[in-house]
């Protein structure tokens, strides 16, 4: 139930901005059917263990650990590299192709960690030829230059960060 009313939330609600709470309900409810059917498809359509489920089901969410490492440490990360790192690290996990191809080239060797390795590269590339992110958008846990806090009016920071 979790999964469909954040579906709603925060995919259907923000392109209709109009949508009632009745109907958003309603979108959750029936959105269910579609998350049970998958849920289901993944549990008896594959011939894998719940085991390999579950490894798959860690790779997946584990995509999201290179934009996060990057965002904190490199202030260069830009959003679309994160996207496009993610993007292409769940084609290098769940291709059908993948499997045999990491298998082959690389035995032995986790694909889900083959993935995040894959995902952490593209994220670099990305972020290297776009633009790099607003100063304001990575100031974010860094202290303030001396002039953003005097504009603001507030106490002068004790330590100053180019």
């Amino acid at each position: 139930m979790r999964a469909c009313s954040l579906f709603t939330r925060n995919v259907v609600t923000p392109l209709k901005k109009s949508l009632s709470e009745r109907s958003a309900l309603l979108l959750s409810r029936i959105s269910m059917i579609g998350f049970a059917a998958i849920a289901v498809w993944l549990t008896i359509g594959q011939s894998q263990s719940l085991v390999d489920i579950l490894f798959y089901a860690y790779s997946a969410i584990g995509m999201l650990a290179p934009g996060v490492f990057l965002g904190f440490l490199w202030r260069r990360t830009t959003a679309i590299g994160v996207l496009a790192g993610i993007a292409v690290g769940f084609v290098a996990l769940l291709a059908p192709f993948a499997e045999t191809l990491w298998a082959t080239h690389l035995p032995g060797w986790e694909p889900g960690l083959i993935a995040m390795a894959i995902n952490f590269v593209v994220a670099v590339l990305v972020s290297l030829v776009t633009p790099r992110p607003a100063e304001r958008a990575v100031a974010v846990g860094h202290a303030l230059r001396a002039d953003d806090v005097a504009a603001s009016g507030q106490a002068q920071p004790t330590s100053v960060h180019p």
